[in-house]
């Protein structure tokens, strides 16, 4: 799937976003998996000062990560 296509599923629906797809977009804007902590994931992108931690449920990503993550990327902190 297309970057941009990708971004749009992510906006017009966080909920169903599967995990795969929201870490492919993760590493399309610069974002590095860093280490593993329980269930939780770490990436890390040089503008960000702390890691972002992703957690998979039953296949897709958590709705309140996929928009903190567009959040981040509104906010230009990213891209």
């Amino acid at each position: 799937m297309k970057k941009d296509k990708l971004l749009q599923k992510a906006i017009d629906n966080p909920q169903n976003l599967r995990f795969s797809e929201f870490q492919k977009l993760l590493q399309i804007y610069g974002f590095e998996y860093i280490r593993t902590k329980g269930s939780h994931l770490f990436y890390k992108n040089s503008r960000l000062k702390k890691a972002l931690p992703v957690v998979e449920k039953d296949g897709f990503a958590r709705e309140y990560q996929v928009k903190q993550f567009l959040r981040i990327l509104e906010e230009g902190n990213v891209i």
